[in-house]
């Protein structure tokens, strides 16, 4: 059984090295207030997000890398300044949920096999019973290469949409004008906020 990411598995059926790589989990509760307006300091919504207790991890036998290349301040700087001096239109985007959304195929090393302990409070955990754990099928927070593996499927599909790299910034892409589109684009992008110019 497979559900947002995570496969069922039974303690049994794993190996001893597998039995080795499983972690704890929990859930992250959080409150979202209204910062603004009449319905200030009101509650907007309450978010609630499953993390991997990831601490104990070990980089080379969990997973390789952590790193997720960001675009340096000066990069930047020169898509708003360019903005500004061609009075064009410069748009930020934040992902939503962003490290569920990388792919573990996309990884050049390859996808890292690791488990959780269902946290307490799972929906259904009665019925798993005792010697159940979760596979992670994609990246979740807390896992130290989440953001890794979001960085790697992003660039697919921005080479994918035909965007190039901007020089020496790993994590800056170009789309010159009349390829895709009318006009030449760029995109900026750290971690999970970007800049499109």
């Amino acid at each position: 059984m497979e559900k947002g990411g995570l496969k069922v598995r039974s303690r049994k059926d794993l190996t001893a090295d597998e039995l080795t790589r499983v972690y704890g989990s929990r859930f992250h509760c959080k409150i979202k207030r209204h910062t603004s307006g009449e319905k200030q300091g009101k509650v907007k919504r309450c978010k609630v997000c499953l993390i991997v207790q990831g601490n104990k991890m070990e980089k080379g036998y969990t997973f390789f890398d952590s790193f997720s290349s960001t675009p340096r301040a000066a990069a930047m700087q020169c898509i708003v300044s360019t903005a500004a001096a061609a009075d064009m239109h410069l748009h930020t985007v934040d992902f939503e949920q962003a490290f569920i959304q990388g792919d573990w195929s996309s990884l050049p090393e390859g996808a890292p096999t690791c488990f959780i302990k269902p946290p307490s409070g799972w929906d259904g955990a009665d019925t798993l019973g005792l010697d159940a754990v979760l596979e992670l099928c994609s990246p979740l927070y807390g896992h130290p290469a989440a953001a890794h593996c979001l960085f790697f499927t992003l660039n697919d599909f921005m080479t994918d949409l035909g965007f190039e790299k901007a020089g020496f910034n790993e994590s800056m892409w170009v789309q010159k004008a009349g390829c895709r589109f009318k006009n030449k684009i760029v995109v900026g992008v750290h971690i999970d906020d970007s800049m499109i110019l």
